[in-house]
């Protein structure tokens, strides 16, 4: 998926590339029901999941999928905001920008998995690579609203307001702040 210079990611790949993350998150999510359904009763009240060695490998081969085409997005997503920074875009590219729907996905996502995340915190070494993936997940979330917010920006002409603030004034009030909190710290 390599961009050409002046063009952006087709809109097609990058919702494909977060479909796929999706999908890879449907094992992960669905690693608690497993648990709970393998659970014997005296271990129900355990906070910890208790997997097989076959889901846990299952487990793990999601989570390793889903942070490979989270580290795509976030390169895709890195890639398309230095173009959105050097280039000017004309209406329909700033109108057709797919960052919006990625980040609305990925939102949706981290929603639905807001219940699981704690369930994987007693793992051993899954819980770490839980953690890693709810972390790559929010940075790509961040990174595709970032860059649909550069976009909404470019579109807005800049407004200029005409004042008479002294800037020497705005500058002794920052000095004089930095010293009191200074004071508060120490």
């Amino acid at each position: 998926m390599k961009m050409s210079k002046g063009q952006f990611q087709a809109k097609d790949a990058l919702l494909t590339l977060a479909l796929g993350i999706s999908t890879a998150f449907i094992h992960v999510a669905a690693a608690p029901a497993y648990a709970m359904s393998t659970v014997i009763e005296s271990q129900k009240d355990s906070a910890t999941l208790q997997l097989s060695t076959a889901q846990k490998a299952k487990l793990r081969s999601s989570i390793k999928e889903a942070m490979t085409q989270l580290r795509e997005l976030k390169i895709n997503l890195q890639e398309s905001c230095e173009l959105i920074m050097s280039e000017a875009l004309d209406r329909d590219a700033r109108e057709l920008e797919p960052f919006t729907m990625v980040a609305d996905t990925l939102r949706q996502l981290e929603a639905a998995m807001m219940g699981n995340w704690p369930k994987f915190v007693g793992m051993p070494i899954i819980g770490d690579e839980v953690l890693a993936l709810r972390k790559s997940l929010a940075v790509a979330r961040s990174r595709a609203a970032q860059n649909a917010m550069l976009i909404k920006q470019m579109g807005s002409p800049v407004e200029t307001i005409e004042t008479e603030t002294d800037i020497s004034g705005i500058g002794s009030l920052a000095t004089m702040t930095s010293g009191r909190l200074l004071k508060l710290v120490s």
